[in-house]
């Protein structure tokens, strides 16, 4: 569940910039909106990583783990995903053995909040000469 709620806030913001281009009136509350969203893609990503390095305690269990998806047919990849138990989001797993999914979806977060905050000021530039 918790791998699942740190994609929300990037559905949120898709969903924003769309609202944005049919209410482009709407831009300031809209851009609000969407630094909020980051922040809370920012807050997940360290209560998780806080869950994998047993800082924190864990809301549950995540996703299937990696080896459900090496069937070749459908049949056998829905039988093994029906007798799949879903691994704990306490157990870090790590891209390269360097970062972890949790620590990349934050330092994503942080760069996108970023450049967001540097779309609206040029935004306000522009506005304003």
């Amino acid at each position: 569940t918790l791998c699942l709620l740190e994609r929300l806030p990037y559905g949120a913001v898709i969903v924003l910039a769309l609202w944005a281009l049919w209410r482009p009136a709407w831009g300031r509350r809209l851009y609000s909106l969407v630094l909020l969203a980051y922040g809370a893609s920012i807050g997940l990503s360290l209560y998780h990583m806080g869950v994998e390095y047993g800082i924190l305690e864990s809301l549950g269990t995540c996703a299937p783990s990696p080896e459900v998806f090496t069937s070749t047919t459908p049949e056998a990849l829905e039988a093994s995903l029906m007798n799949a138990s879903p691994r704990r989001c306490d157990q870090v797993y790590k891209l390269f053995d360097l970062i972890s999914f949790s620590m990349l979806n934050m330092g994503y977060s942080l760069v996108m909040g970023a450049f967001a905050v540097l779309a609206q000021r040029q935004a306000n530039r522009w506005r304003f000469k």
